[in-house]
């Protein structure tokens, strides 16, 4: 493994050139020496962290790529066109922390060029002139605006992960492309898989009509003309009723283990992760590998399993393979 620490040689040399850089712009009386070392504390934070991005989309950390070169050249052009342009980190002793980030991403747009050259393929008329050409391309801004915040848990609340990535094109009004939200009741994700509030919902709402649907045909054996589903509140008062017998036995229920798991909810727009797509040249993209690119970018944190989240709450690879468990069982 090759040695990242600089070394000595190369500290020096920053520093002389660093210097070198400074004396020159203080000479010209253009800015004092202090704000030329602020402006080059900010910009080579700035450009650390976009090389840091560079060098995860080249590691390709979920093998999203593989051996497809083609889709590899799209990602090496598409890291020459982004650049961060802002990036703040906050990390407290109490496990708060903050990370907000700017993406810029510039893309020639040569829609312009396209429209010309299909005009000028048209035979010549008199009657006709030929268009002028206005510009050889266009620039195409777009910006990635990342947002992970982390409270952590106390006493009365649980511990609570927000991560979002909104768009916005030439410095617009903002979309959301993704949001994960994410509650713990410890400082750690917990032993046991994590459930989509979603799924715990319909689970519920599952159990409901399983009620109803019993009490139905209950109903039916008795009174053929009543096909009324009972009144809300059957399932509560059942439940009353079965907790009473228990404690009057004097056997307590134990929790339910999905008490103890972690609980998540994710949104993702797919006509805003097209849009991206197609504003930044991803279109030979699918879209989970477009997804896995934008996850590529390290403005979270890793504890929790926030691709996983997403993962399995909107492109469902849980459910492929339990359904491919399942057809290699009934073989």
């Amino acid at each position: 493994m090759a040695n990242t620490t600089p070394t000595k040689s190369l500290r020096q040399s920053v520093r002389d050139q660093l210097q070198s850089f400074v004396s020159t712009q203080e000479a010209t009386g253009d800015a004092l020496a202090v704000d030329v070392w602020r402006i080059l504390q900010e910009e080579s934070k700035l450009l650390y962290e976009t090389q840091c991005i560079r060098d995860m989309l080249d590691q390709d950390p979920f093998q999203c790529y593989g051996n497809n070169n083609d889709i590899k050249k799209v990602v090496q052009r598409f890291q020459q066109c982004l650049q961060v342009t802002s990036c703040h980190r906050l990390e407290k002793e109490d496990d708060y922390c903050l990370y907000q980030a700017t993406v810029q991403i510039n893309t020639a747009n040569n829609t312009a060029d396209a429209t010309m050259k299909k005009s000028n393929n048209k035979p010549s008329s008199p009657m006709h002139k030929k268009p002028k050409r206005l510009h050889a391309a266009t620039t195409f801004q777009q910006q990635l605006h990342f947002h992970y915040e982390r409270q952590p848990a106390t006493e009365t609340t649980a511990t609570a992960i927000w991560y979002s990535i909104d768009v916005s094109k030439n410095y617009g009004p903002k979309q959301n492309l993704l949001t994960i939200r994410c509650w713990a009741d410890g400082n750690k994700p917990s032993r046991l898989p994590a459930v989509s509030i979603e799924e715990e919902a319909g689970e519920d709402d599952d159990d409901d009509w399983e009620d109803v649907s019993e009490e139905e045909e209950d109903d039916n054996e008795t009174k053929s003309e009543s096909k009324q589903p009972p009144k809300n509140g059957t399932k509560s008062a059942q439940k009353t009723t079965v907790e009473s017998n228990s404690k009057t036995n004097g056997n307590e229920e134990e929790p339910k283990e999905k008490d103890d798991r972690d609980r998540y909810a994710c949104f993702l727009d797919p006509d805003v992760l097209q849009s991206f797509q197609t504003c930044a040249n991803l279109t030979e993209m699918d879209e989970a590998t477009a997804f896995f690119t934008l996850m590529t970018f390290q403005f979270y944190q890793h504890e929790w399993d926030l691709v996983g989240f997403v993962l399995d709450s909107v492109f469902g690879y849980n459910d492929e393979e339990e359904e491919g468990e399942g057809e290699e069982g009934e073989t």
